[in-house]
């Protein structure tokens, strides 16, 4: 499919399944065992939140913060630590406004922490996490 048929968003629906499944494989890649646990600590951290405005957020931290592109098959950013976190702090500001800003740095923990897991899905306790965001305050 020509690039100028993907600009007007002219994607049957096997390729926009195949999107999906890419997109879920980066997000996810320990698969759907991941997914729940994000969920599950989404939830845990922000209960009041709705769960699909967590992952959202969630999602366009780690992308940011990655600098991967699934969908256009670019793999991750190679650069500092700092400027991973300057960059998804950049994307997760536009979206978390007002006083729900606080909750970026939990957020950002939660990223980091992500980015550390391994297949056995050893995720940072609540209370680690919390710690975690504290320190987090320093780059907002």
């Amino acid at each position: 499919m020509s690039k100028f048929s993907e600009w007007f968003g002219m994607r049957s629906a096997k390729q926009k399944a195949q999107d999906a499944q890419n997109y879920n494989r980066w997000a996810f890649p320990y698969g759907q065992s991941q997914r729940q646990k994000i969920e599950s600590i989404l939830k845990d951290l922000f209960p009041d939140e709705d769960p699909l405005i967590a992952m959202m957020l969630f999602l366009q931290g780690k992308e940011a913060y990655t600098g991967e592109d699934p969908l256009e098959g670019k793999g991750p950013r190679n650069c500092s630590e700092q400027t991973r976190i300057d960059y998804a702090v950049g994307a997760m500001k536009e979206t978390l406004t007002g006083r729900l800003r606080k909750r970026l740095p939990l957020y950002l923990a939660l990223i980091v922490a992500d980015q550390q897991v391994d297949e056995t899905l050893q995720y940072p306790q609540k209370s680690e996490l919390l710690a975690l965001a504290e320190t987090m305050e320093q780059y907002l």
